[in-house]
């Protein structure tokens, strides 16, 4: 027997925002003297985010990196071993929703979303 619903029913309608996503990435020296390089990344919204390659790698958010096979709820969570000088050779689409980085350390298996990215900007510590 189907259910029919009677009655006066609220519907709201949320306003659509289109989601953000990169519409260029250059990779570039930094502004100042840091190791590494930097990715500079200017959104549909045309604000631009700027990401230096040791904290893309330091924050990489793949499973060995954040060790989250361990049991051990004092095991260190992120990356061991990762040279200060590691630089971005390339990244890559993945999808509508992120980007994958390859460093020069070999490690290339970080699916980091859009929204994690912009939020991680470091524009104002004039990278």
């Amino acid at each position: 027997m189907p259910i029919i619903l009677t009655g006066h029913f609220d519907i709201k309608v949320l306003p659509y925002s289109m989601p953000l996503f990169p519409e260029t990435i250059e990779i570039r020296l930094p502004k100042t003297k840091i190791a590494g390089n930097v990715a500079e990344i200017t959104w549909s919204d045309q604000k631009k985010t700027v990401h230096s390659s040791y904290q893309l790698r330091m924050v990489c958010p793949c499973a060995k990196c954040r060790n989250t096979h361990n049991p051990d709820p004092n095991a260190v969570r992120g990356p061991i071993g990762v040279p200060p000088f590691v630089e971005i050779e390339a990244f890559d689409w993945v999808g509508n929703y992120a980007l994958n980085f390859m460093f020069s350390d070999g490690h290339n298996s970080g699916i980091y979303t859009y929204k994690h990215v912009r939020e991680l900007d470091e524009s104002a510590n004039g990278v």
